[in-house]
């Protein structure tokens, strides 16, 4: 038999169950489970109002972006944060009110594929982002971030507490944000290891027109360390392409490979800028990229330590001019120690058909090395696609080498309207004998510069020993004094 604390126990029993059928039946919009993964169901903004119950709720409505990634970033663990099927095609307009997204937990991934979300920053106040990455570990995919009035978004240290690291951006449609469409924040012990890949930025990947791009593309700033940009396009921004510089300390480490910057198939969709400014920073990587379209191509100003390697540069698909307005690529303001090329067949940058020419440096550039390189030709080097003016022009910069004695190393400069090779006021360059100059690549059936194969005007202590100039407009070697 069941005495009286037995049958208080099972009415407690019977009472404790009607209440969860109740819950059960009631939908509440806000019925996420503890610890995520978290749906947005609404297009509303505002705060989480219980950081506490494992539940994304504005206190209102329902499940806002906002809150979400409050609650998940509360929760500490691994979760994901995805959006109800009612909010496909919608635009989501954070408020200025409540500012910037502020993301600062790890291991959170936001995923929008199938809904096509666009985030704008419409409703934001000015110097504000749509959404900054200050955990770790997290990724973003699939969505489309428009018009904020500073950033798109902003990833890295900004705490400067070594957080801000391995965090990936992919599948993302970046336009008409003020500043960058993703910018890279490093503190030297945080803001490491982040990537952006597979992205459109500065057009949608349907656009075969420019329309809003961003102001820059990708921005790399202060001690970010290690960023990989990879398999993106990169177009129609109002600058560059891709900047990397700092104020305070300088990015090293960054690979930027694979990528169209300037073009999309054989679509001139140019940054206004440069595609690539790399500016004061440090072993950077620029590898099997087609670069086309842009103002300059790409500019290193005071940069060092730079590897430009298998790129096709106003070039595409190898045989096809889209030229750089301006130069290929640019080395200025002192830049040292880079290097354009190499002594590998697989290093070789196909250098042609660019506005002006083919490589360029000024401004006391110093200590570079242009090796094993075709310039002014297609990829077979037996067509020529001419540079405007000279394939390579050095003005006030010295002690730069343009090929090397290494054997079976060939680079050809050829094709170009004026000349092969040009250098004015400048000491104690160094023309190689792996250099072929007016020659095709059986280096010995011509394809000629226009003008004279090398012209030195004032160019004191210059050392000329090419392998092959041969069949130019002009003058083998010309000296001006």
């Amino acid at each position: 038999m069941c005495n009286r604390f037995c049958n208080k126990f099972y009415r407690l029993l019977a009472f404790i169950s009607l209440l969860l059928l109740l819950s059960l039946s009631l939908n509440f919009p806000f019925s996420t489970l503890a610890a995520g993964p978290y749906v947005v169901n609404v297009v509303s903004d505002g705060p989480d109002s219980n950081l506490g119950d494992g539940i994304c709720y504005n206190g209102v409505d329902g499940c806002t972006l906002r809150a979400a990634i409050q609650q998940a970033t509360a929760d500490g663990v691994p979760t994901t944060i995805t959006f109800s099927a009612e909010l496909t095609g919608v635009t989501l307009a954070p408020m200025g009110v409540f500012g910037t997204l502020i993301w600062s937990g790890d291991h959170i991934t936001l995923n929008g594929e199938g809904r096509n979300i666009t985030l704008s920053g419409q409703n934001l106040n000015p110097g504000q982002s749509l959404l900054q990455i200050q955990g770790s570990s997290n990724t973003v995919r699939y969505l489309t971030v428009i018009n904020a009035r500073q950033d798109g978004i902003r990833v890295g240290d900004f705490t400067g507490v070594g957080a801000g690291n391995n965090n990936l951006i992919e599948y993302v449609t970046f336009l008409g944000n003020r500043a960058s469409g993703v910018m890279v924040y490093g503190s030297g012990s945080g803001g490491i290891g982040n990537q952006i890949r597979y992205s459109n930025i500065g057009a949608t990947a349907a656009a075969t027109t420019c329309g809003s791009g961003n102001y820059d593309g990708i921005y790399i700033t202060q001690m970010a360390i290690d960023t990989q940009i990879t398999n993106n396009a990169l177009v129609c921004n109002q600058r560059h392409g891709i900047w990397i510089a700092g104020a305070g300390g300088y990015p090293t480490g960054v690979i930027i490979r694979s990528n169209q910057i300037g073009t999309k198939g054989a679509t001139a969709m140019g940054n206004a800028a440069a595609g690539i400014l790399v500016e004061q920073a440090s072993g950077v990587q620029i590898q099997s990229n087609t670069i086309a379209g842009n103002w300059d191509g790409i500019w290193l100003k005071g940069a060092s330590n730079t590897v430009i390697a298998k790129n096709t540069i106003g070039v595409i698909m190898e045989t096809t001019a889209l030229p750089n307005e301006n130069c290929g690529v640019l080395i200025t303001d002192e830049a040292h120690d880079n290097r354009v090329g190499g002594t590998e067949l697989s290093d070789r940058n196909i250098i042609s058909g660019n506005g002006f020419s083919g490589v360029c440096l000024q401004s006391e550039a110093e200590k570079n090395i242009v090796e094993g390189n075709y310039i002014g030709t297609d990829a077979t080097g037996d067509i020529a696609i001419p540079n405007e003016q000279m394939g390579i022009y050095i003005y006030s910069s010295p002690q730069n080498t343009i090929g090397s004695g290494t054997e079976g190393v060939v680079q050809l400069i050829s094709g170009n309207k004026k000349n092969g090779i040009y250098i004015e006021k400048a000491k104690g360059n160094y023309i190689g004998d792996t250099n072929y100059i007016g020659v095709n690549s059986t280096l010995i059936n011509p394809l000629k510069n226009g003008l004279a194969g090398v012209k030195l005007v004032e160019a004191d202590n210059t050392v000329v020993t090419p392998g092959v100039v041969a069949f130019n407009g002009g003058a083998g070697v010309a000296l001006v004094s």
